[in-house]
């Protein structure tokens, strides 16, 4: 699980959305309201269906742009599939491969988002298991 996690508000642009994804190189940005209540997530993929492509607009600073206009309410999806902090990280996995899904935010029962566990994360600690180094 990877915290702090970096978070939109719902009222954030999606310009900011793609800045905070390529400075921090993530591809999940849960969005939250006070008091890190979840209420979505946006992902990389909704920020390239959403921004002009290549074809169109071949100047990368102009597409992301054009995302300054549309917030992260607008595109985030609602219908998150989450894990709870205390739940097994195999069980997490599992479900991040058969729903075929790159993140899980980590909530607590009351919905206050604690971490994000990625697909990434798995490989970096399944990777650190076969090579030895989780045995320290």
């Amino acid at each position: 699980m990877s915290e702090p996690v970096l978070t939109l508000s719902p009222d954030d642009s999606l310009e900011h959305a793609w800045l905070l994804m390529a400075r921090a190189h993530v591809r999940h940005l849960p969005v939250v309201a006070d008091r890190q209540h979840l209420l979505g997530l946006v992902t990389h993929r909704d920020l390239l269906g959403t921004t002009s492509n290549r074809t169109c607009v071949p100047d990368e600073p102009t597409r992301v742009r054009t995302l300054a206009s549309v917030s992260a309410r607008d595109v985030m999806d609602t219908h998150v599939l989450v894990a709870r902090p205390d739940e097994p990280a195999a069980v997490a996995g599992e479900r991040l491969i058969a729903c075929k899904t790159g993140a899980l935010p980590i909530v607590e029962p009351n919905g206050r988002l604690v971490g994000i566990l990625t697909s990434g994360d798995l490989a970096r600690w399944a990777t650190r298991q076969m090579t030895g180094a989780g045995h320290a």
